[in-house]
Parts: structure tokens; sequence; C-alpha cells
């Protein structure tokens, strides 16, 4: 028996994967230049990481309400952008953002602002990540 070197399913999740990275990032660049006029490199892997999670969690719970996911998403955007700001501005001091004058703010990284932002950006983009599903990778969702 000859030995595997690749399932056609495997192939297709990596390039799932790799698809949903550059959409995420190239995404994220375009809706940052678009609001504040200018972006950072770090973002492109911020957004692809987060547009992934929300594409996984619309894949894995759709029967959840649209609402209740992207409140999920939103909160795990949040987290993300925590995560990202104490390492990028605090920890390598690239002041990528600072939320500091805005209110409710923690560290400067995170604002409730910006969580309503994600909150209202994620209902879209859970109708994006269904057809990118259905229509580029042939699935049901």
């Amino acid at each position: 028996m000859k030995p595997v070197l690749y399932h056609p399913k495997s192939l297709q999740r990596v390039a799932e994967n790799l698809f949903l990275v550059l959409f995420g990032g190239v995404l994220y660049c375009a809706l940052e230049i678009t609001w504040r006029g200018r972006s950072h490199p770090s973002m492109a892997i911020l957004g692809a990481i987060c547009f992934c999670m929300i594409y996984r969690i619309n894949e894995r719970f759709p029967h959840l309400p649209v609402l209740l996911r992207a409140l999920v998403e939103a909160i795990l955007i949040t987290l993300a952008e925590l995560l990202a700001g104490c390492l990028l501005n605090l920890g390598l001091g690239l002041a990528v953002w600072d939320y500091s004058t805005l209110p409710y703010q923690f560290l400067g990284q995170i604002c409730l602002p910006y969580t309503i932002v994600w909150f209202l950006l994620c209902i879209p983009l859970t109708g994006v990540s269904r057809l990118i599903r259905r229509h580029v990778f042939l699935s049901p969702f």
C-alpha cells in the first residue's frame, strides 16, 4: 500500500485557511485605511487572525443567533486587540494605536466604543463568512 502524502480534504483545509488569512488581513487593513487613513503591517496579521476566528465560529455554531455570535466575536476581537496592543504598543513601543483618550478604555489598548464597532462589523461578516463557505469552497454552512 502506497503512503498517502496528502488527503484532498487536508489540502482543501490548507487552501481555505490561506484564503481566510489573506482575505482577513487585506480586509482589515482596507477598513483601517478607510477609517483612520493609515494602517500598520501588524494589523494585517491581527485582521487575519480575527477573521479566521469569525469564520470558524460561524462555521461551528451556525445554529446560534447571529447577534450572540457577533457578541462572542466582538469580545474575542477585543481580547486579541488587548494582547496585540500589550505586545506591540506597550511592550515594543510601536504606538500603532492609543485609545487612552476614549471613554471606557483599558491601558489605552481597548475601549468600549471599539468593542461596539467590532460587534456591529461582525454582523455583516457572518454573511460574508457564509458566502465564502458556500461560493468559494462550495460547502454548506
